[in-house]
């Protein structure tokens, strides 16, 4: 069975996880455990690394995800009492993105109802709504038409079109358009939030927390802008400080 997982040409054996090469250095190694090389094996020799596929697997099995061979049980009882402390924090970050997420989409409600005065507006008005109603290919659509007919530079479209492409579970794709659209205007705070929840999804937490703080960032110098009334601010310090909040979890 080892072998399956065995790159011989460069001496390596692959995590049955990620797939990923682990280095064969067996000094240090007990119980099927080196932390120093970031391994674990079960007892058919099947490969996975400490950090984090194990402490991810661990919670859903305490047995190899090849063999079903149970691991040592001093590497159970070590590991499953860090992954359930991940696994709670996990959650607590969780709650804490859902009260985020929640004044975020009240934020933007109240921009959606603003007074629409030109052609351009117009057309963005209706590719929100449609984005909120789900019909994300339509509202692409006009979005694509204003950026090709209309005004190429217009932040906002740039801005939707990133979303949809976050609503669609398109991350890459959103992360290539929100970086865009921060490279020509920096203080965007709600493309850099959709930016970071687009890294969470691709598996990137050191990026996500970075453009949540320039999100932040960008949120608080919004707040002093005069053109900010009242009901804005308050979402806004809302956002500010939940955003505080769970940045210093991550």
């Amino acid at each position: 069975m080892r072998g399956l997982f065995r790159h011989n040409r460069n001496n390596q054996d692959s995590c049955a996880i990620c797939h990923m090469n682990i280095s064969e250095d067996q000094n240090g190694e007990i119980n099927g455990m080196n932390q120093a090389n970031n391994y674990i094996h079960c007892p058919n020799g099947h490969f996975l690394h400490i950090e984090p596929c194990l402490k991810n697997w661990i919670l859903e099995s305490i047995n190899c995800p090849v063999c079903n061979a149970p691991y040592n049980r001093d590497i159970v009882t070590k590991f499953k009492v860090i992954a359930e402390k991940i696994n709670n924090r996990r959650e607590k970050q969780q709650k804490q993105e859902q009260v985020i997420q929640k004044a975020v989409e009240e934020y933007e409600q109240i921009e959606n109802k603003e007074i629409i005065p030109s052609d351009i507006d117009e057309k963005l008005f209706r590719s929100k709504k449609l984005i909120l109603d789900g019909n994300y290919a339509a509202a692409l659509n006009i979005l694509f038409d204003i950026l090709d007919n209309k005004d190429p530079n217009n932040h906002v479209a740039k801005y939707l079109i990133g979303k949809v492409h976050f609503l669609n579970q398109r991350y890459e794709l959103a992360v290539t358009n929100f970086t865009r659209l921060v490279k020509s205007q920096l203080d965007y705070p709600l493309a850099y939030y959709y930016m970071g929840k687009s890294f969470e999804q691709l598996n990137l937490p050191d990026k996500a927390k970075w453009a949540f703080k320039h999100s932040l960032s960008n949120i608080r110098s919004l707040i002093n802008k005069p053109e900010i009334d009242d009901v804005k601010e308050s979402k806004l310090k809302i956002i500010v400080q939940k955003m505080e909040t769970f940045i210093s979890t991550l």
